[in-house]
């Protein structure tokens, strides 16, 4: 009978150890680690569209519910997006109306089988830059004056605030923040944005597509827009010739194959490197055609010493105008100079008072004597006086009271060779 016996007492000891170790159940499956369903594996890049690697592993009800959350440097989240997979796999989610080279960090959020919320560990994300974006630009129609442009634009996943057209009659893109040639539009019509350009006839333009986060620019290849002629004819602008401080000769040349042209020209200007005759330039010379050679000149004068300036030729049949390449130019500086001693800065003086205005020159020919305030002629005080280094001059009672006058010393038959004093005040 002791077998019996021993063999009871084992029963009876492990059914007693298996209802024990049933109460603890809960507790086992709270200390095991949660199901990994979704597992975030990094970030993929396509051109300017960044997305998410994901891999669903385990569907649990049949489907899956998750939430990206994409948190900026400061911790924000700047991107939420909920997505619902309904079957296992490696998919790509791309992500939206993120900064360009920017950092950000995202995690993936879902429910357990038990209802646990589990985060994946975060990954780092950085963005592409804006000039990523990939912008086309097509003409859809054209009449003599307007012409209907079209651009599809691949943002990708970056944020654009505004998108449009700019156009020039130079190939350097102008930027839309600086110039009244654009259209803008805030959003995207069918993916795709239009503009009504409306531009001149007689001039060759170039049309762009832009996009902008109002940091970034980029732009498409320009779409070239010609006005349309019978006439076959061609410009060209020649070397500098005769420069000095104050004058330069530019040379031109046009050549006509078929038709005839109206007028031809020279163009500069110290600011605008492809000076045009609509633009506010500084300089413009316009030929009428009498017949003649086709090789032309033009002595400018008048011209600020020590400056770069750029110049084209052109030539005009009433409908197109056509140019030769810019070339540019520096007028030297005057091997002449003037000094002026005083007024010295910061010196005052009286109304009715006598001003000693001295100064050195290293030539002989008379000077013109002018008062300034600021950046503005308020008088001459003499137009022409003997080069003798110091002029006495009575302060007029009209003479507004301030400090920022100063007094401008010039050659007389040279304004080019000036200097001003420093700033003094009259009171």
């Amino acid at each position: 009978m002791q077998p019996i016996k021993k063999g009871l007492f084992a029963f009876v000891l492990i059914i007693s150890s298996f209802i024990a170790l049933s109460g603890c159940y809960d507790a086992l499956i709270d200390i095991m680690p949660p199901e990994q369903f979704i597992k975030l594996k990094g970030v993929v890049h396509f051109g300017a569209l960044t997305a998410l690697d994901l891999e669903v592993v385990d569907l649990g009800e049949n489907q899956q519910p998750a939430t990206i959350k994409v948190y900026d440097a400061s911790g924000t989240p700047v991107t939420i997006k909920n997505i619902t997979f309904t079957e296992v796999g490696v998919f790509n989610i791309p992500l939206s109306n993120l900064k360009a080279n920017t950092n950000y960090r995202v995690e993936v959020e879902y429910s357990s089988a038990i209802g646990d919320l589990i985060k994946t560990p975060q990954v780092q994300l950085q963005t592409k830059p804006f000039s990523d974006i990939i912008l086309n630009n097509k003409k859809i129609s054209s009449t003599s004056t307007n012409h209907l442009f079209e651009s599809t634009p691949d943002i990708g996943s970056l944020a654009v605030t505004r998108f449009g057209h700019v156009w020039s009659t130079t190939d350097i893109a102008p930027n839309p923040n600086n110039t009244f040639n654009k259209t803008s539009f805030t959003s995207l019509s069918g993916n795709k944005f239009n503009s009504n350009i409306n531009i001149p006839i007689s001039e060759t333009y170039y049309v762009w597509a832009y996009a902008t986060d109002e940091v970034n620019f980029t732009f498409s290849p320009y779409t070239i827009v010609e006005p349309v002629s019978n006439n076959v004819f061609t410009s060209t602008t020649n070397e500098v010739s005769n420069l000095t401080i104050s004058s330069a000769t530019i040379n031109g040349a046009y050549n006509i194959s078929v038709g005839t042209i109206t007028n031809y020209g020279i163009a500069i200007s110290s600011i605008n490197p492809y000076p045009t005759t609509t633009a506010n330039e500084q300089k413009l010379e316009t030929f009428s055609i009498v017949g003649g050679s086709n090789v032309y000149s033009k002595n400018f004068t008048g011209l600020a010493a020590n400056t770069m300036y750029y110049a084209r030729a052109f030539a005009s049949d009433g409908i197109i105008t056509k140019y030769g390449l810019p070339v540019s130019f520096t007028t030297g500086a005057p091997t002449e100079t003037i000094t002026i001693t005083n007024p010295k800065a910061g010196n005052s003086y009286i109304k009715g008072s006598v001003l000693s205005i001295n100064w050195n020159a290293n030539f002989a020919l008379p000077v013109s004597i002018e008062l300034y305030k600021g950046s503005v002629l308020e008088r001459v005080i003499v137009s022409t006086i003997t080069n003798t280094g110091t002029y006495g001059w009575s302060i007029p009672f009209d003479v507004i009271s301030g400090n920022v006058y100063r007094v401008k010393i010039y050659k007389a038959n040279d304004a080019a060779i000036s200097t001003y004093s420093y700033d003094f005040t009259i009171q």
